[in-house]
């Protein structure tokens, strides 16, 4: 044993002594941890356990990786041992100043662990913890809603955590069957937050069938000591017009610009997972002009307006409160391409030459945008044609050719785009930070005028860019 190691044994021996209960004082001191921090970076802390709970043991884990905390066997902790003479005060020899939490292991039982407040690491601090007794979960599905599917379903929850800093959820492999009106118990459980998502086994994987089914997915909180029942939750078929809603009018075409009447136009909410399903549109039906229109759309949300013939996404910057939007839609075979005429919306992009900066910088532009990306060897095929096309304009000092990479490494695409030779583009890379403004698969190409209206997107670029390029010159020389 060297002498970095007693000296730590004597500050905790000491420190034992001098935070032990008089009534239950250790008769043996002798805790052997060596601290793998410096002197002066090292915190003795004592745990105590109060309370009633199953019998375990505490593990001590960084604060930003709160799952550790719950499996004995997963993930690094802090040593710790338990005081002699005691059955609830243990001592943890921590790194100062660091943020940590405590869990609560309980051997040879199906509960989720239990976690502590987060506490700042000090000499001499004593944190106190109190994992409770484990609780039940009602969930009351005894009264499904008419018209929805729910049977067969499936219950499953997942803790709340923090695993590298950020939101975790952790599947402990909790799930009931949905069989049969009734309410449903899921015993076992500690307080703390976790996610509820009961969903019929019938979903629709098809984003056109849209047929309503269970689909209940939330956060809770167990509570110790209450009766945890909760009623379940079923999608909503929004069929109100409210005050700041939003009311979105639109023209369906072939794509020889006719008017197409009785086609069927579905929206569909939609996040960063795919289609919600837990809110539904009737859908709408074109009239003898082609005309269509959703009244009574929930406002700040991402919509997707479909027909098997194309789909238009509208974000949540455009669905603002008791806003009108105006859309042609443009159907024939899938992948057709689609007219938009909306405002190119602003968003986040990195030069070629080092500077940050936005898509706004070329507002009052007519703009030719490409996506692209390095890996993907179609796409740069596309823009090799697009920097041909930029020579023959390069004298207009009113159009602005731009090829945005996807690209997820940056000194890659800087690379590729020093290689490709491609001078005549302004290159840029799209930030990540962005919301989905350009959530489509490359290649991709944009128009948009000196007003900033987008006048052509395209996804699968069979669009003669060209034409449609001269369209809107056309139309600027006009205005």
């Amino acid at each position: 044993m060297n002498i970095k190691t007693l000296v730590y044994l004597c500050l905790i021996c000491l420190f034992c002594f001098s935070c032990t209960p008089k009534e239950k004082s250790p008769t043996n001191l002798d805790i052997k941890i060596e601290s793998k921090y410096s002197p002066e970076e090292t915190a003795i802390v004592t745990l105590k356990l109060e309370g009633e709970t199953l019998p375990g043991i505490p593990k001590v884990v960084a604060a930003n990786d709160t799952t550790c905390a719950f499996f004995e066997n997963i993930g690094s902790s802090e040593e710790v041992k338990q005081v002699p003479g005691t059955d609830n005060i243990w001592i943890a020899v921590l790194k100062s100043g660091e943020s940590y939490v405590i869990g609560w292991i309980v051997k040879d039982n199906k509960l989720f662990g239990y976690c502590s407040d987060p506490f700042e690491a000090k000499n001499g601090l004593d944190v106190t913890f109190s994992p409770g007794m484990p609780v039940t979960l009602e969930y009351d599905i005894s009264k499904p809603k008419e018209g929805i599917d729910v049977f067969p379903g499936v219950l499953m929850l997942s803790k709340k955590a923090m695993r590298n800093g950020k939101l975790a959820l952790m599947d402990f492999g909790v799930v009931k069957r949905i069989e049969e009106p009734k309410v449903i118990k899921v015993e076992g459980l500690a307080k703390g937050t976790f996610q509820l998502w009961a969903q019929s086994l019938q979903a629709k994987e098809n984003i056109d069938a849209r047929s309503q089914f269970l689909y209940d997915k939330r956060f809770i909180e167990i509570e110790q000591g209450k009766a945890n029942r909760l009623e379940a939750e079923f999608p909503l078929l929004d069929t109100t017009v409210e005050d700041g809603d939003v009311t979105i009018k639109g023209v369906t075409y072939n794509s020889a610009g006719e008017p197409l009447s009785n086609e069927i136009i579905k929206l569909i909410p939609i996040n960063d997972e795919g289609p919600r399903f837990d809110l539904y549109y009737p859908e709408a039906t074109s009239d003898s002009n082609g005309n269509f229109e959703f009244k009574g759309v929930q406002p700040d949300i991402n919509v997707l307006i479909k027909n098997v013939g194309g789909s238009i996404n509208l974000l949540p910057k455009y669905l603002k409160k008791d806003s009108t939007l105006w859309i042609d839609f443009i159907i024939g075979k899938l992948n057709e391409k689609i007219f938009v005429e909306y405002a190119i919306p602003d968003f986040k992009v990195h030069w070629k030459d080092g500077q940050s900066g936005s898509i706004q910088e070329l507002w009052g532009k007519i703009a030719v945008i490409e996506a692209w990306s390095s890996s993907y060897p179609p796409s740069r095929e596309k823009i090799s044609k697009l920097n041909s096309l930029a020579e023959e304009y390069k004298d207009n000092e009113d159009i602005v050719f731009v090829a945005m990479s996807t690209d997820c490494n940056r000194s890659k695409w800087e690379e590729a785009v020093e290689k490709s030779g491609l001078n005549t583009l302004r290159h840029c890379i799209y930030d990540i930070d962005n919301d989905l403004a350009f959530n489509k698969p490359v290649p991709y190409a944009i128009i948009f005028d000196k007003k900033n209206i987008v006048h052509i997107e395209d996804v699968d670029m069979d669009i003669d860019i060209r034409a449609e390029l001269e369209k809107v010159i056309e139309a600027s020389k006009e205005e």
